[in-house]
This record gives C-alpha cells, sequence and structure tokens, in this order.
C-alpha cells in the first residue's frame, strides 16, 4: 500500500473502514446541513480529480526519475482519496433516502 502524505487521508479511512461496525443512528438535520454535506463531498472528489490531472501531467513531464516516482505516487493517492470519498457520498446519499444514480 503507498504510505498517505495527507492526514486527512487517513481519518477518511478511519470512518469509512469502521463504518459497518458503529451502530447505525438516525441523524436529524436541516435540509440545508445535508445538501451542504453532498455539495462539500461533490467538491473534494472534483478536486481529487484535478489532482489526479496534475500529477499525471507532471510524471509525464518529469526527467528525473525521483521526481517522477513521486508524482506517479501522488497520483495513486489522489485516485484512492477519489475513491472513498465517492462511496462515502453515495452511502451518504443512500442513507438520506436519496436516489443514487451510476456513479458519475
Amino acid at each position: 500500500m503507498i504510505g498517505c502524505l495527507n492526514r486527512n487521508c487517513h481519518l477518511w479511512y478511519d470512518i469509512f473502514k469502521h463504518e459497518d461496525s458503529v451502530k447505525k443512528t438516525e441523524i436529524k438535520m436541516a435540509g440545508e446541513t445535508e445538501k451542504e454535506i453532498l455539495s462539500i463531498l461533490d467538491d473534494a472528489i472534483r478536486r481529487e480529480v484535478a489532482a489526479q490531472k496534475m500529477y499525471q501531467r507532471g510524471a509525464a513531464l518529469a526527467e528525473n526519475a525521483e521526481v517522477k516516482a513521486v508524482f506517479e505516487q501522488l497520483h495513486a493517492e489522489e485516485l484512492g482519496h477519489e475513491e472513498l470519498i465517492r462511496k462515502v457520498y453515495y452511502n451518504y446519499k443512500k442513507q438520506l433516502g436519496l436516489k443514487v444514480i451510476d456513479k458519475e
């Protein structure tokens, strides 16, 4: 497994990893709060995709093997972040009883 360079990805991983073991409780929130959370998750997905493209471009341009390897590692981490955030996003939508359409 590639090491995570960002502390937050460990937090997201821990939240998702233990999701099934945590007793599910019904959380009642205002509709605007739920929309904002979904918006933040959606924005996070878009940022992960943008970062992937940036690191892919960096790897393609890098002539130095060490620099290229770092860009490739960062790209791989962003792929993992995107996958994790998408899972959280779709699971949250399901929890809210919202229709989940094919993953974008």
